[in-house]
C-alpha cells in the first residue's frame, strides 16, 4: 500500500512539465513525501516542514531529503525529527524560498508565468537533465529502502507501543506525548499576550481560588483529599522518593503515558527487581533494566524507550554529577536553571521538568531560587482546568505558561498543582463534578472548550 502512495507522489517528479508546490501551513510527515517530489517549492513564511514520524513509526518514503539539502543537513533533521520553519527550510536548501504568507499565491503564480516563457520542449529537457542526475546518484534504490523501512518502523516494539497508545488515548494525544520531550510541532505553540473576551478580573478570580484551595489543603495535610498527599499509597515507595534523589529522577522519567501513581511507584518496584538503583551500575546494564521493566506486570508500556532513557539518565548523573542525582538541585539553583538541567535528560521535556521543580520545592523542601521564574507543567489535567475556567484562550503550552506568569508572577508554578489536582479529582474529562469543585463558584464552567484535551 505504501508503494502505491509513493507511485502517486512520484508523478510530480516524472511529469514532463515542471511542477511548483506553493506550501502554506503545516507540511510534515507524508506531506513532505509528496511535496518534495515537486520541482520547485515556495512556502509562506508561516509554513513548517519536518518529519516527526522519524522519532517513531516511520521513515521518509520518497527519500528526497538528502538529494535536496545534502547529507549532513538531512541527517540533522532526520535523526531528530525536528521541525523546520519555512525560512530555515529555504536557508538549508530544502525549498527554494519563503515569502510572506499573503504573497504566496501571487508570487508562486508569477514564478510559474516566468517559467512558462521558456519553450515547453526546453523545460522538459532541462527538468529531465536535472532529475536524471539525481537518479544516477541512486534515488530509485533509496526510495525502495524508504518504503521498506517505513513499513518496518510500524512493526518495531516502539512502533507497536505507539499504535497501542494511540488506540487507547487517541492519535492526537499519542503524537503529543511523542513530541512533548522535543517541544516542537503541536507541543510548541506560539508565545503571546493573554487576550480574549473574558476579563482579567475573571481570570484573577479563578487564579485566587486555585491558590486558596492549595493553601487550605496545605493547612490540613492529613486529609485524604489533600493536595500534599504522598506520591503513592505505599509508604516505603514514598520514603524512597524522598530519600533517594535518583529514585525521584526515575519517577519523573516514568511519568509519561501512564497514571501518575503507577509512575511514582516504579522506582520502588524497579529497585526490588534490579536489587539496586545505583547509577554507575545501570549505565552498562540496559538489557537488565529492560528485563526488569518488561517483567509482568510491566512497569511501563514504553519498555524500549524507558530503558534507553534510564541508562542515559544514569550516564549523565555519573558523568556530570559525580554519581549523585541530588547534585542536580542541591546547590540552590534558580528555578529556570533547574528546569534547564532537568530538560537536558532525554525523556524530560517542559512538562516533566516544570512539574519536578514545583514538587521539589513544595513537597521535598529543596531550596530553589527565584521561583518567579518557575512555570506550570503543560499537563492534561492542568490544560483542561485552564480551558474550562477560561484562564487560557486556547490549548497551547506557551500561551498557558504566559497566562500563569501574568496571573501569579511571584511563583507561576504555584497554580500548577491545585489545577492538576482539581482536574484529576473534579474537572474530569467526562461528567465533571462542578458542584463540588473548589473553584466552582468562580469558574465559568465552559466544559466544551476542553473537548479535545485527552490523555492519561
Amino acid at each position: 500500500m505504501i508503494g502505491r502512495y509513493v507511485e502517486t507522489y512520484m508523478k510530480l517528479w516524472y511529469a514532463r512539465k515542471p511542477t511548483i508546490a506553493a506550501v502554506q501551513g503545516w507540511c510534515i510527515g507524508g506531506g513532505t513525501d509528496m511535496v518534495l517530489c515537486a520541482d520547485i517549492i515556495i512556502a509562506g513564511e508561516g509554513a513548517t516542514f519536518g518529519y516527526p514520524p522519524s522519532r517513531v513509526w516511520g521513515t521518509p518514503t520518497t527519500a528526497m531529503w538528502v538529494y535536496r539539502m545534502g547529507l549532513e543537513k538531512a541527517k540533522r533533521y532526520m535523526l531528530t525529527g525536528d521541525e523546520i520553519p519555512a525560512k530555515t527550510a529555504a536557508d538549508i536548501g530544502l525549498i527554494l524560498e519563503a515569502v510572506p504568507d499573503e504573497r504566496l499565491q501571487e508570487h508562486s503564480m508569477a514564478f510559474a508565468k516566468r517559467m512558462a516563457m521558456v519553450p515547453a520542449n526546453q523545460l522538459m529537457m532541462l527538468k529531465l537533465l536535472c532529475n536524471q542526475t539525481v537518479e544516477n546518484m541512486g534515488m530509485a534504490s533509496s526510495r525502495q529502502l524508504g518504503i521498506l523501512f517505513d513499513g518496518i518502523a510500524r512493526h518495531t516494539q516502539e512502533g507497536l507501543d505507539f499504535v497501542e497508545r494511540a488506540n487507547e488515548v487517541g492519535f492526537r494525544q499519542a503524537v503529543r506525548e511523542r513530541d512533548d520531550p522535543f517541544g516542537d510541532y503541536g507541543s510548541r505553540g506560539t508565545r503571546g499576550q493573554v487576550t480574549g473576551d473574558r476579563g482579567q478580573d475573571g481570570r484573577k478570580g479563578v487564579a485566587e481560588a486555585l491558590l486558596r484551595f492549595a493553601a487550605a489543603a496545605a493547612a490540613a495535610p492529613l486529609q485524604a483529599e489533600s493536595v500534599n498527599a504522598d506520591f503513592t499509597t505505599n509508604p516505603e515507595a514514598n520514603a524512597l522518593l524522598r530519600d533517594d534523589p535518583f529514585a525521584f529522577l526515575i519517577a519523573v522519567l516514568f511519568d509519561q503515558g501512564i497514571r501518575a501513581e503507577r509512575a511514582w511507584l516504579a522506582p520502588y518496584l524497579l529497585r526490588a527487581r534490579l536489587g539496586h538503583l545505583n547509577p554507575a551500575k545501570m549505565v552498562g546494564d540496559e538489557d537488565g533494566i529492560r528485563s526488569a521493566i518488561e517483567t509482568s506486570p510491566k512497569l511501563h508500556r514504553f519498555v524500549g524507550k524507558m530503558s534507553r532513557w534510564l541508562v542515559e539518565a544514569a550516564r549523565i548523573v555519573v558523568t556530570d554529577y559525580a554519581g549523585d542525582a541530588g547534585a542536580i538541585w542541591s546547590s540552590s539553583p534558580d528555578a529556570d536553571v533547574l528546569q534547564q538541567r532537568l530538560e537536558a535528560f532525554p525523556g524530560i521535556g517542559q512538562k516533566k521538568a516544570a512539574m519536578a521543580v514545583e514538587i521539589l520545592e513544595r513537597e521535598l523542601g529543596v531550596s530553589i531560587g527565584h521561583m518567579e521564574r518557575s512555570d506550570i507543567a503543560y499537563d492534561v489535567h492542568v490544560r483542561r482546568v485552564f480551558l474550562r475556567s477560561h484562564l487560557a484562550e486556547w490549548d497551547d503550552r506557551n500561551h498557558m505558561i504566559e497566562v500563569a506568569r501574568a496571573l501569579h508572577p511571584a511563583q507561576p508554578s504555584a497554580l500548577d498543582y491545585p489545577a492538576w489536582f482539581i482536574g484529576k479529582t473534579w474537572c474530569r474529562p467526562r461528567r465533571p463534578d462542578c458542584g463540588n469543585c473548589p473553584i466552582g463558584e468562580v469558574c465559568p464552567k465552559e466544559i466544551a472548550r476542553a473537548e479535545f484535551v485527552t490523555g492519561a
